[in-house]
């Protein structure tokens, strides 16, 4: 019997050489899971092996119930018995221990845990203290394990060190599904879009937030890009973007217009640099392309994966080269009427790509955030303009300009024109062997409709480089209805706007907790910026 399981070991080996030079579905996995209602709710890679959760009490011959693990082609369970009630769908390795979570009931061997539990690698125990309410998603970040659910005052976050938890609440609510970290903030999906931390335990809509559940959310850490999924229409207020949206740090796009149905759960993984989705969908929108629950995008458009599967997507990881796939389905590859039996897991190959579409630089432009990309205005002699791009792990980035005057090698520099034209700025973006070159137009024009007396207005702020605090002086003419100071991080991020009075203003800001090298400065009469300065931050 052994002689006969190597054979086939090595026959599938075989197999597999054989055929992994083209896109195609796997179900090899050992013995079959079964007994039970066949589904799997969670996958969690762990190393070498991976993990998953379901609702099965047996593969083969073997009493392996709820969770099990697969390393060295081989299954074991974790003291489960088919007693067991219920699985958990959330998973995470942290400091030696397995932490599961379920929305549902989940009672490791008829104990009550609150659909929380702990495996310390000889027995599951609860929380210290217990949790009340569910666990949906579960994240470890910056060395501490975080937890979001619901409970009976509305949506909740955790967090732990390993000893005790402590409650992150007052997020305005019902159920927290996702959490993940973005550009240093903590950012926090709901059933009532997308939040930030911006408090220990005080918490903001994210701007632009997807109007409605947020269930997943996925940093592509190549291009810095967002991807959140989950049940919801639009995205920055007034782009239809059906449950699946990206941002860029800047601004928010649609993936098409999405696909109907919903992306379930933290159902988001990157495999050969393309974004992979699943759970309740059928169709995209914009098309009608039949995705059956799982669905690929490449960056311009959505796929079908190997004609999808026949139930839905519960889970989504990269193990060893390949995409597993786990759910509550029964065959893989139905739509190109050649099912393949699998059930509740498969893996999908993908061969690699010999080009660099994983690449994909974006370039802004910008001087106050909502106001337009493209134009700008000379004020003094000058127009201060700030540039972002998303590749923020590149290797190297150069930009030209398009004035013959400098070049920078930042990644978001600020550069100042100094006189009126058209000008083409280039970006180019090495990672490895790949490089990328990007362009944008913009227009440098004179400000005709501004009084002598506002040409000649002094923005005064000192000191420059800061380290505490800033000074701020400055006149506002009485001819104008309104006046305000706004502050802009090298992202983009307007983190302060301070309304001033006609007249002398003199105004003094702490600059203490400003985590960047530097931030722009904007005068803005009437709506519109008429004087902008760089303040150098010292840490």
């Amino acid at each position: 019997m052994v002689k006969s399981k190597h054979l086939t070991l090595i026959i599938f080996f075989l197999s597999f050489i054989k055929i992994s030079y083209s896109q195609s579905w796997h179900t090899y996995f050992g013995d079959t899971i079964w007994d039970g209602n066949l589904t799997i709710r969670g996958i969690h890679i762990d190393g070498d092996s991976f993990i998953i959760g379901g609702a099965f009490y047996r593969i083969g011959n073997d009493t392996i119930c709820t969770v099990a693990k697969w390393k060295n082609y081989q299954w074991t369970g974790f003291n489960l018995s088919p007693a067991t009630d219920g699985s958990p769908n959330s998973f995470a390795s942290y400091k030696n221990k397995l932490y599961t979570g379920s929305p549902h009931t989940w009672t490791p061997n008829g104990n009550l845990y609150n659909s929380f539990a702990i495996w310390d690698g000889v027995q599951w125990l609860p929380a210290n203290p217990p949790i009340d309410g569910t666990i949906i998603g579960l994240k470890v970040i910056n060395d501490s394990l975080f937890a979001v659910g619901n409970c009976e005052f509305g949506a909740k976050v955790l967090v732990t060190d390993g000893n005790t938890w402590e409650y992150l609440e007052n997020i305005e609510a019902n159920h927290a599904a996702s959490i993940i970290e973005y550009n240093d903030e903590l950012l926090v999906g709901t059933n009532y879009g997308l939040w930030k931390r911006v408090g220990y335990d005080t918490w903001q809509q994210f701007p632009g937030t997807p109007q409605g559940w947020v269930n997943a959310m996925l940093v592509d850490s190549v291009n810095n890009f967002l991807y959140t999924g989950g049940s919801f229409f639009y995205v920055g207020d007034t782009i239809e973007s059906h449950c699946i949206a990206k941002y860029d740090g800047f601004q928010w796009y649609p993936l098409e217009m999405g696909v109907m149905g919903d992306v379930w759960r933290g159902v988001m993984e990157m495999y050969r640099g393309d974004l992979y989705f699943g759970g309740f969908m059928n169709v995209t929108v914009i098309d009608t392309t039949w995705i059956n629950f799982i669905g690929r995008w490449d960056g311009e458009k959505i796929h079908s994966v190997g004609g999808g599967t026949s139930g839905v997507v519960y889970g989504l990881k990269v193990f060893q080269d390949t995409l597993i796939v786990v759910g509550n389905y029964t065959y893989v590859n139905v739509l190109n009427g050649d099912s393949i039996h699998s059930q509740g897991m498969a893996k999908w190959y993908m061969p690699p790509a010999n080009d660099c579409k994983y690449l994909r630089p974006v370039l802004h432009a910008w001087q106050q955030t909502g106001v337009s990309e493209n134009e700008f205005y000379l004020v003094n002699g000058q127009a201060i303009v700030n540039f972002y791009n998303n590749n923020a792990y590149a290797d190297s980035w150069q930009w030209n300009f398009g004035d013959g005057v400098s070049t920078s090698n930042e990644r978001c520099p600020t550069h100042t024109f100094n006189y009126p034209g058209t000008y083409n700025v280039q970006l180019t973006v090495t990672d490895g062997q790949c490089i990328k070159t990007i362009e944008k137009e913009i227009k440098i024009l004179l400000i005709t409709n501004v009084s002598e007396e506002l040409k000649q207005n002094t923005l005064n702020i000192f000191p420059n480089p800061a380290s505490e605090k800033i000074n701020i002086e400055c006149f506002v003419p009485e001819n104008y209805d309104s006046a305000s100071i706004q502050i802009i991080l090298p992202t983009g991020q307007a983190i302060n706007s301070i309304d001033l009075n006609k007249g002398e203003n003199k105004i003094n800001i702490s600059s203490s907790n400003w985590n960047y090298d530097f931030a722009i400065v904007n005068l803005i009469f009437n709506n519109e910026i008429v004087q902008s300065k760089k303040i150098l931050i010292k840490k």
